[in-house]
């Protein structure tokens, strides 16, 4: 019996250890932004929105987010048109904005420069949605990038999502055939598909505030480190008394 429970509580301290390990590398990157994917894993509470559908020009700003182009090519599909034609764009609806060629990105940002906590949007392709497709993100602030991520595409389209208490004012965003995003990009100009077609709508964001605590995913150390300190608890109680 003491044997068996001796096995036991060095499993729960094993628990413990790892638990604090992973809390402890949770912490250390508190400020970097969190990549999700589906709608409400990174806007818990939605502040502003768009589908785009009223965008006719490609310097388009409404409820206060704004898309911007970084170069002439970025185009805008509408209702009708060839682009719904495209089977990595069949999920999206309404206008939406694409690229068109190497090295493009899609900006979207807070026209009045607040903070966002959280951002999600759908993301397409113009090409087949079953090839393998890369994604490269960056968050700015003040035209700053304050982090970078880079993620293997599944099924398209789909919701990218961004969360980082620390806030961001800016997203840009890219995705192309997997041959022609190198692992170790940078940048978007290290993109060097021809016809990227980077695809984007229906945007919601989460404000940063003062005022209301900020919901954020639970890390997988909490549950483990209740899980290692209630084994403790039980332990305690089936211990034999030895006095």
């Amino acid at each position: 019996m003491i044997l068996q429970i001796i096995r036991v509580e060095s499993i729960m301290w094993k628990l413990v250890i790892g638990a604090l390990t992973l809390l402890g590398m949770f912490v250390g990157q508190a400020s970097a932004a969190t990549q999700t994917f589906g709608s409400g894993s990174a806007v818990f509470s939605v502040d502003r929105s768009t589908n785009l559908d009223n965008m006719t020009s490609l310097s388009f700003e409404e409820n206060g987010i704004a898309i911007s182009r970084d170069t002439s090519t970025q185009l805008i599909c509408q209702t009708g048109t060839i682009c719904n034609t495209h089977a990595g764009f069949l999920g999206l609806s309404g206008n939406f904005v694409y690229t068109g060629s190497a090295g493009n990105f899609i900006s979207v940002a807070t026209a009045d420069n607040a903070k966002m906590v959280g951002i999600e949007f759908n993301i397409g392709t113009g090409h087949n949605p079953l090839d393998a497709h890369r994604g490269f993100w960056q968050t700015l602030n003040n035209g700053i990038v304050a982090d970078s991520g880079l993620f293997d595409m599944g099924t398209l389209p789909q919701v990218l999502g961004l969360f980082d208490l620390n806030g961001f004012d800016e997203v840009r965003f890219a995705v192309a055939l997997s041959d022609f995003v190198p692992l170790d990009i940078s940048s978007f100009s290290q993109i060097t598909e021809i016809a990227e077609a980077s695809a984007l709508d229906n945007i919601s964001l989460q404000l940063a505030s003062d005022d209301s605590p900020t919901l954020v995913p639970v890390p997988a150390a909490l549950p483990l480190l209740a899980t290692a300190l209630v084994g403790f608890g039980l332990l305690r109680l089936r211990r034999p008394n030895t006095a």
